[in-house]
């Protein structure tokens, strides 16, 4: 969600069924480690999550199309 001017702090998606809302927002320094990232896991290429996402979403029928391409533009 870009290319909005300021802070978003809510998100409603209707069609989802989604909405999130900000319950705080805290002005501290973040350290190198917070941001650094996560040493656990697989790494994947596009190929490979389509392939992940299509057996996750087998019985989704056609809505799983549309959200698989969304997840591997």
């Amino acid at each position: 969600f870009t290319g909005l001017p300021g802070m978003i702090l809510g998100l409603a998606l209707p069609h989802e069924n989604i909405t999130w809302f900000a319950t705080r927002v805290i002005n501290r320094q973040i350290s190198p480690t917070e941001l650094a990232p996560p040493s656990r896991g697989k790494v994947t290429d596009k190929k490979r999550l389509k392939d992940i996402l299509t057996k996750a979403m087998k019985n989704w029928g056609n809505y799983a199309q549309s959200a698989i391409k969304a997840f591997t533009l």
